[in-house]
């Protein structure tokens, strides 16, 4: 499954295989999915990624004259690195006895 950094971006690429795994020529490619966790551009597959989570994505082949095709991805939101450290409150003594 793909994944993106929670909060950037992430563009998706998908093309409509035959039976035999050749590129359908005429296809057009459509992705839908979206909610307040990111959103996905229908045409571009661009990904705005969100909170951290998991981002259903619904893939759409489309060939004039034929019934679309659509396949079903996951784009996992996993958090960044930290962006920075805080230290928290140090207690005086750590062992009964220590300076």
């Amino acid at each position: 499954d793909p994944t993106v950094v929670a909060q950037d971006t992430l563009r998706l690429q998908a093309q409509a295989l035959d039976a035999a795994g050749r590129p359908v020529s005429g296809a057009r490619i459509r992705f839908s999915g979206g909610n307040f966790e990111g959103t996905v551009n229908d045409t571009t597959g661009l990904v705005r990624a969100g909170a951290v989570s998991s981002l259903p994505v619904r893939v759409i082949a489309m060939v004039p004259g034929e019934r679309p095709v659509f396949a079903r991805t996951v784009v996992r939101v996993v958090p960044g690195p930290a962006a920075r450290v805080e230290p928290g409150a140090f207690p005086r003594r750590l062992v009964p006895g220590q300076r």
